[in-house]
Formats: C-alpha cells, structure tokens, sequence
C-alpha cells in the first residue's frame, strides 16, 4: 500500500513544466520558445495563455510560475493571468489546456 501512495502521490498536482509541455505541444512550438524570451505576438500569446494554465492547474505560487517561465518576475505572470480571465477565448485555450494535462495524467494512474 506504502508504494501504490508513494507511486501516486506525486501524481496529485501536474508540475508546471507538465503544463508548459502539453501547452507548447497544442500550440505547435517547442517548449524553449514558449517559456523563452521571444516577443513576436503569437508566441506571446502562447506564453500568457500558459502561464494562466500554469496558474489554474497548479497550486504554484506567482514567483514559481515565472522561474519556470525562464525566470520572468511574478507580476509578469499575475498580469498574464488577469489578461486571461478577461479574454474568453484566451481563457479556453488555458482550460483545454488544463483539461488535456488532467486527462494525461488520469491515463497515467490507469496504467498503474
């Protein structure tokens, strides 16, 4: 039984690099350029709809979610969330994303 938790407990809460690959992998792009420091307007996008899945996914704090997203300040990554939240269609691209993460991860612990 002590295995099967162990075995599951890290299962409990995607990683935010979970997100950023499943993110980077539904918009096309590497997960590098996403979390990179490329400013043309589709990867940005990109990189605002993943910090705000990150968010929504993940119990992580503002300041974890810009480490992983090379190291961004964490008012980068509140402003992206709050331009998510007022966008619909930005704010369905994030919750695909959250859903396919939990799907992924609901297939893994079938396996097991």
């Amino acid at each position: 039984m002590t295995a099967l938790l162990e075995t599951v407990a890290p299962l409990a809460e995607p990683t935010p690099e979970e997100v950023i690959a499943v993110a980077a992998e539904l918009f096309g792009v590497g997960p590098s350029r996403l979390t990179g420091r490329d400013l043309r307007r589709p990867l940005v996008r990109y990189r605002v709809v993943a910090m705000a899945a990150t968010r929504l996914a993940t119990t992580c704090s503002y300041p974890s979610i810009g480490r992983a997203f090379d190291g961004r300040d964490h008012t980068t990554v509140f402003s992206a969330c709050r331009r998510v939240a007022h966008i619909p269609l930005l704010l369905n691209s994030a919750h695909r994303i959250v859903e396919e993460v939990r799907r992924r991860r609901e297939g893994l612990l079938e396996e097991l």
